[in-house]
């Protein structure tokens, strides 16, 4: 059997990893809990993905201004 992906890989075709992935979706308490786990230092959490946009400025995007306190 194989091992599992790594929460940290980045997707060569666009530069994303599951941070900005779950920036773009929206989902909050799935990238608080992201960032408690400890695998993403702060350079895979500034990283610009291939538009240049790092997660969070994914996450100031497409949240709704009335949520974007708590990102």
């Amino acid at each position: 059997s194989g091992s599992g992906a790594s929460l940290t890989a980045v997707n060569s075709k666009d530069g994303r990893h599951l941070l900005h992935y779950a920036a773009w979706a929206g989902h909050t308490e799935l990238l608080r809990h992201l960032i408690s786990t400890n695998q993403f230092d702060s350079e895979l959490i500034e990283m610009p993905d291939s538009t240049g946009r790092t997660p969070l400025a994914l996450a100031a995007f497409r949240c709704p201004a009335s949520r974007r306190a708590s990102v």
